[in-house]
């Protein structure tokens, strides 16, 4: 099977395509893709972008720096393009779709959460992905296509250019990064908010085990991605804290912030993934402590 890669070099899909098997084609515009493909330009959609492939791996929905650099842009990728993208693949003979979406789909992270739980997105973000989410649920409704939307929660994983990383407003990589910088980290809130922290490999063998079972047209699956490690903001913070101390025998300390009533419990989990995998955390974070300081 010939899998299209969209993302093949951000945060998601390096880690995605490191773990899918067979042969895979790096789709955008930068200078790494082999098949020019513009998400913001639906002209370059065309059939010969599609020659030989029959999968489509989508790991570059909108980010939230996205969302707020422009939003009208980010809406237009995430509907009106998304649908051209999608109508393209299905004419050109793709018959399996994958889509990495967001936990954010679901509204407040509170509750016990599965894929049993209705979508309520609030943000502009969380929107812009459940309705890409539609669009692919539509194509496998519609077009007799197969469909897997992925929905992860806090998505660690390293880089393929930290230099050009823009994403530490994430947790995953602002407080490695403010400890690696300035020896503290320093929370906005109370901290206890919970967060399944699953890695960008994790996500990719997951999508590799899908793409390696028996298809079935006209189906649409969810999932949520888990990773092992269920942890608050304030215990990763005190995680990222203690590998800077380990790697440097500096200190490093975490301050909270104060005035906020307690978050509600929140357990992120699934009815086709597990847990039970071996945890990434402290080699991601040793690695990126490392870079940062270097």
């Amino acid at each position: 099977m010939a899998i299209g890669l969209l993302g093949a070099t951000g945060l998601v899909g390096g880690g995605v395509g490191a773990a899918l098997q067979g042969p895979v084609i790096a789709l955008g515009r930068g200078v790494s893709a082999e098949r020019s493909l513009d998400l913001a330009n639906v002209e370059s959609m065309t059939s010969s972008v599609w020659a030989d492939i029959d999968c489509l791996v989508h790991c570059a929905g909108v980010t939230d720096e996205e969302v707020q650099a422009d939003a009208e842009a980010a809406y237009h990728r995430a509907s009106y393009a998304m649908t051209r993208l999608v109508d393209s693949a299905h004419r050109a003979g793709v018959t399996r779709f994958v889509y990495v979406s967001s936990a954010h789909v679901y509204g407040p992270l509170e509750g016990r959460i599965d894929e049993t739980k209705p979508v309520d997105p609030r943000t502009d973000y969380a929107i812009a992905h459940s309705a890409s989410e539609q669009i692919f649920r539509r194509a496998a409704l519609r077009d007799g296509v197969e469909a897997l939307i992925v929905r992860p929660c806090a998505v660690y994983g390293f880089p393929s250019n930290l230099a050009r990383f823009r994403r530490f407003g994430l947790i995953p990589f602002g407080f490695p990064k403010m400890a690696a910088e300035q020896g503290r980290i320093a929370l906005r809130s109370r901290g206890d908010q919970v967060r399944n922290f699953v890695s960008t490999a994790m996500i990719g063998r997951r999508i590799a085990a899908f793409l390696s079972g028996a298809s079935e047209a006209g189906r649409c699956l969810v999932e949520n991605a888990l990773g092992p490690d269920d942890l608050s903001v304030v215990d990763f913070a005190n995680l990222c804290c203690e590998r800077y101390r380990q790697l440097t025998g500096a200190a490093c300390k975490v301050t909270q912030g104060e005035g906020e009533a307690a978050a509600k419990p929140f357990f992120y989990c699934s009815l086709r993934d597990n847990r039970d995998k071996p945890s990434e955390l402290v080699p991601f974070l040793d690695e990126i402590i490392t870079r940062l300081r270097s």
